[in-house]
Order: C-alpha cells, then structure tokens, then sequence
C-alpha cells in the first residue's frame, strides 16, 4: 500500500477510477481507517457505484468491530450506524441506490450495524433480488438473535428460483442452529435431541446434498456445528467422516459438539487424533471439556488430575504461538476455577489487566462461591464496578448466588446480626438491578427472590415475585420453595394453587415444583389426602421419572418419602414397586426402609435391607441409622450389634456420632448400662448431648429399680 499509495499521490489527475482503487486497496488490506480517510477526501470527482461499494465493504468492516450497546433491548452499532445512514443519503442522492450491488451491500451494512429494519427497507425497496441481497439479509437475522426469520426467509428464496450457493446454505444452518440452542430438548435414547430444529436441519442437509454443496468445506463444517447443536452427533460424525478435506474449524466444530452434548471423552479421543494443527478456538474448547469434566468429579484426585491437564495446555497453547486473547483468558479463568485452584485463576485474571471484561469478572466471582469463598465473590463484584465495567444480567445472578449462599450459611450458624447484612446487601443489589433495567430479566429476579428467601424475608422476595412481568416456571417453583424452608406450608400451597390459574405459557409445574409441594405437605398432619390428589396430578402429567433416567429420580423417591413420613407405607411401597422394579439407589431404599423404620416395622426393615442387597445397592451411613434405630425401638440387642459391626467389617462404611448414639440408646434399653458407658468412651469423638442423655436416662432408670 506504501507504494500504491506513491503512485496515487504522483498522479497529475485523479478521477473516480483512481480514488476507487486506493479505497479498496486500503480495504482488502485491512486499513479501514485510510479506506474511509481516503473516501472522505474525495477530490474533482463524485463517487459512483464502484466507489460505494468500497466504501459500503469498509463501513461494513467498521461495524464488524465496533462493541455494540443496548438500544431498545438489541444491540446496535451506534457510531457505525450514524455513518452508514449519512452514507446512505449520498447514496440516494446519486441515485446509486438503483444498482443492485449497491443496494445488496447497504443491506449488508445496516445488518451489520444491528438495525434490520432499516435493511428490511432497503430490501424492500429493491426493484429485484439477487442471491446476494437475499443471503445479507437471511444472515443479518440471524447474528441478530432472528432465526427464526431467517429460516423463513430462507424458505422464500427457496421458492423464488434463485440457485442456492454455499453462502446462503450457511447462513441457514447457522439459523437452524440458533433455534437449537433455544429449543427444549427431549429424552430420546438416553440423548437429549431437540427435535423440532433436527426434523429441520435434515431437511437442510437434504437440500445441500442434492446440490452437491455438502461437499463444500464451510457448508460441512456448519452441518456439524448444526447437527451437534440439535443434538444428534451420529450425524455430524458422518458429515465430518465423509469430508474430503478437513481444516480446523472441522476438527474443532465436531470436538466443541461432543462436549456440548456431554460425550467429554469422545472429545477428548478426537483432539488427540487431530490431522491439523489446533488454534485458539480448539485450546479453548478442550479446556471447556476439561472444566466440565472437572465440574462432574467429585473427588479431590480427579480434579487435580484435570488442573494438571489444564495447566499443560495453557503450555501448549503458548509454545503454539496462540495469543491469550480474551476469550481464551476467560475459558482459562473458568476451568481452574472448575478444577478448584483460584490461585491459578486469579494468575491468569491478573495478567490480563486493564483488558478484563465483564465475562473475566463474573468467572472471578462465581469461582469465588464455588469455591466457598463468598466474602471474596462479592468483593470482586464490588472491585469490578470500582474498574468500570458495568455488570450485566450474569454478572449480578453471580453476585446474588454468592449473596444467597453466605446467608444460608449465616442462617445456620445462626448468626442474626450477620443474616441482617446479607439482607441489607440484598437490598442494595436489588436497587442497582432495577436502576440498570436488569429487574425484568427473569433470571436475575428469580435469584434476587432466592436470596431474599434465604435472608428469611419472604414479604421482599414477593415484592419481586409480584412486580415480575415475565414469569416463568422457575419463577413459582423460586417462591413456593421460598415458602417451605421458611416454614410457611400453607403459603407454599397457596402459591401452588394460584401458579395452576396462572394463564401465561410456561408456567406449567414441573418435577422442582412437585417436589417443593411434598415437602410442604409433610409437614402438614392434614397432608395425606392432597399428597394422593398430587400424585395424580404428577401421572397425568407424566412427570415420574423412568428407572433409566439418566438424573437421579428424585421426583420418584421424594413422592415415596411422603407417604413414608404420612404413615401410609402402603402406597409408598406402591411408588417403589411401580417405578424402580426392584431397582433404584441407595436414596430410594433408604427412604423406604426410613418409613417402615418410623411406623416401628422391623421386620419390614430387615427384609427391604435383604431386597437392597440382593438387587446389588450398596447401603451407606443412612441406611445403617434406620436400621439401628429400628433395631433400638424394638429392644432387638443382638441384631443391632450384628449390623453394628458389619458396618465397618462388610461394607466398609465407619460409624458415625448417630450409629453410636442408637447403640447407647440401646443397651441403655436393655439395662446394659456399663457396657454402653464403655462405648462411649471408645468413640473416636467426644459425645453428644443425645448420647449422654441416653446413658444417663438408662442408669436413672436403673437405680430406681
């Protein structure tokens, strides 16, 4: 450019063709600033249409790198966007705005700058449409959050008969895509598919193939990234299987698919067979593998197993000559806050300095609270608004999660003067979510009532609740659970009642919502009939969770539970033979044997410990306590010790203060008084209240006989 710029400047005379060539090729070399300097200079000669069109491809590259801000709720290119108009009306003026180029890369530029309206117009306005003009409009839809009127403008220029490029195909895989994320999967095989976008995406890839355009690089690589996000991964292994040439963005597309759908290992298999060098992209992926594979480890081993793999592509990552870009210092942060080494995190968060953005804060401060670390996740929250970045919707979810932990943690240490800080912060929170128009982001308000509910201060958490416009499930399930660990049952019910009238889709009760609504009729006397008219609702609903579900059937154990606590041992035995066949967990056959246990049923409880053991359950500490109990309330000494003693001996579980308490208890019962005191001292704990009161009870007893 230094020496095409030298021949320009030596010309006696300039015309339209000379100012056009030196604007774009400052554009092609990336100098957008002299391609638009260059424009605005302009000498002895009026722009034509080959002279907008360079100038409309630097403006377009302007928008691409400008930070968009909120404007009505989207995001817009606000310095680009003022350009672009201006441009526009020198455009009109020219009456330029006839060429069809012209008018497709104006299309282009306004979708860019994030105002579809205006490239709506300019579309509208077009006396006819090329491939072009349709594929900027079908892709400014969908990096603007519109996919699903991309899709159907797709459809329209299906049926104009325009041939459909790899441009176009693309841009409609990418849409598809998009609506995939949004679409509430379903169990299918034990793989969660969004069906809808699926149905879609294969009719797309019909479309490709009969044109030949799946033979394409970037139209396969956004088959894979498509069919990866609408959750069928068998097809985008075949797409990407049957690629002749593969480049990175294959490679990495298929890895963050895998990963995405929770195959880790799969992802794992892949990066290590690579046939191309990784890059950015893929080192940042793979850590997001290991965050997850850390996240779902849990013990200290593992977790220091996927740190050291962590640390060892950060390694590798820079020997490779990848920068530490943003986002890659950002999945960085995350993945040693997963793998539970802050120091390291806080290392990388360091280093980036001044460039940190509200992405890097939030991951400081939700590793902070999940680390344990509450005080600290707040003090970043504060730290980050001191620097100037203004915390957006996860930002402030972080920040009220850390809050909303530290008063469950002070409400149990019972710490009333701290609890009343927790609530005084929540407050300010609150004033600062509703003074940046956060308060009408439903994630935000449900986790703002969360906290609340947790400081013990239900009438605010309602004041959220009611002020709320868009509700959703969560929002209900929020303020019936709410109601219940604050001891307010009836309440909770009420709600429960009130969210079945709610009108609004998407509000419909779901397995949380049942769950919160057993539990609060357990702790009415008058619960039993309303807990059956419940369980009929959950069947019709179809909501009881199959034995090969993939999450633990908590619906199912917790439905069990209540009848347990209810006395009614006969349906709660009806729920486990209905649905766990036998099988189930450790949780479910504790919940069993805990109710024939309270009912007094020893019998019952030893022959469900032999069905458990028989159908292959390990038992746990639980278990065992139920057990004991049992055991204890029905004077069975000899039963008791063998239990005691296989607990350590068989199963390898060690006792616990409980185990040893209804040991006491026991022998305490059956006036062996000194042998409890020998049992006593041989815990390898100091006892508790409840023992001494046991031993203590049993030897009044005795000296009054």
């Amino acid at each position: 450019m230094p020496d095409a710029r030298g021949v320009f400047d030596g010309m006696a005379r300039r015309d339209v063709v000379s100012w056009t060539a030196l604007i774009s090729g400052y554009v092609e070399n990336r100098d957008i600033d002299r391609a638009c300097e260059s424009y605005d200079q302009m000498e002895g000669c009026e722009p034509d249409a080959r002279a907008f069109l360079a100038v409309l491809t630097a403006y377009a590259r302007l928008a691409a790198q400008e930070e968009g801000v909120q404007v009505c709720g989207k995001l817009a290119k606000v310095e680009a966007l003022g350009k672009s108009m201006a441009l526009h009306d020198q455009i009109f003026g020219r009456g330029c705005d006839k060429d069809i180029f012209v008018a497709s890369s104006l299309v282009d530029l306004y979708a860019k700058c994030g105002s579809l309206l205006d490239a709506r117009i300019v579309f509208d306005r077009m006396a006819e449409h090329n491939v072009v003009s349709w594929t900027s409009l079908v892709m400014g839809y969908v990096e603007n959050g519109g996919a699903g009127i991309a899709l159907q403008l797709f459809s329209c220029f299906h049926s104009t008969g325009l041939v459909v490029n790899s441009r176009v195909m693309v841009a409609a895989l990418m849409a598809c895509g998009s609506l995939a994320t949004k679409e509430e999967g379903t169990q299918v095989c034990g793989r969660l598919v969004k069906i809808g976008c699926l149905e879609q995406g294969v009719v797309l890839y019909e479309q490709a193939k009969s044109r030949q355009l799946d033979s394409e690089v970037h139209v396969a690589n956004s088959l894979i990234d498509m069919f990866a996000k609408c959750g069928s991964m068998q097809r985008a292994r075949r797409v990407f299987e049957t690629m002749e040439l593969r480049n990175v963005v294959s490679w990495t597309s298929l890895i963050q698919g895998y990963v995405e759908n929770g195959k880790e290992e799969l992802a794992l298999d892949l990066f290590g067979s690579m046939e191309t060098p990784p890059n950015a992209w893929t080192f940042t992926t793979v850590l997001m593998c290991y965050a997850s594979l850390a996240a779902k480890s849990s013990c200290g081993t593992m977790k220091t197993k996927w740190l050291e793999k962590t640390k060892a592509l950060h390694d590798d990552a820079v020997k490779s000559g990848c920068s530490l870009d943003i986002v890659m210092a950002n999945t960085l942060v995350f993945t040693y806050m997963k793998c539970g080494s802050m120091v390291d995190a806080d290392q990388v968060f360091s280093s980036i300095g001044r460039v940190a953005n509200v992405v890097s804060w939030t991951s400081m401060i939700l590793g902070y609270t999940e680390n344990g670390e509450h005080e600290q996740a707040l003090e970043h929250f504060y730290r980050m608004k001191a620097a100037g970045s203004a915390p957006d919707s996860r930002a402030f979810v972080a920040a009220l999660t850390a809050m909303g932990r530290l008063a469950e943690k002070e409400a149990n240490e019972l710490q009333d003067s701290a609890k009343t800080k927790c609530l005084e912060r929540a407050v300010e929170m609150h004033l600062e979510i509703t003074a940046s128009g956060l308060d009408s982001d439903s994630f935000v308000a449900n986790t703002l009532m969360e906290v609340y509910a947790k400081c013990r201060c239900m009438p605010k958490a309602r004041q959220v609740f009611q002020g709320m416009v868009n509700r959703n499930t969560a929002s209900w399930n929020t303020m019936i659970l709410g109601y219940v660990k604050n001891g307010a049952s009836e309440q909770a019910l009420e709600t429960f009642t009130r969210m079945k009238l709610e009108p609004r889709r998407g509000c419909e009760p779901n397995h949380q919502t049942y769950v919160a609504v057993l539990t609060a009729l357990g702790d009415l006397s008058t619960g039993l009939e309303a807990g059956r008219e419940i369980h009929g609702e959950i069947c019709r609903r179809g909501l009881i969770e199959e034995p090969s579900s993939s999450s633990p059937p908590v619906l199912a154990t917790c439905l069990l539970d209540f009848y347990a606590k209810s006395a009614s041992m006969a349906a709660a035995r009806h729920v486990f033979d209905s649905v766990f066949l036998g099988g189930g967990d450790a949780a479910i056959w504790n919940a069993l044997i805990s109710g024939y246990s309270i009912q007094g049923d020893t019998f019952q409880v030893c022959s469900s410990f032999r069905e458990m053991r028989g159908a292959g359950i390990q038992p746990d500490e639980a278990t065992f306590q139920s057990i004991l109990m049992s055991c204890s309330h029905a004077g069975l000494l000899d039963e008791a010790r063998k239990f005691f003693r296989e607990m350590g001996s068989v199963y390898g579980i060690a006792p616990r203060m409980e185990h040893y308490s209804c040991m006491v208890d026991l022998l305490g019962r059956a006036n062996r008084v000194e042998e409890g005191m020998e049992l006593l001292e041989r815990m390898p704990w100091k006892a508790d209240t409840v023992a001494w009161t046991s031993i203590l009870s049993a030897w009044s007893q005795t000296e009054q006989k």
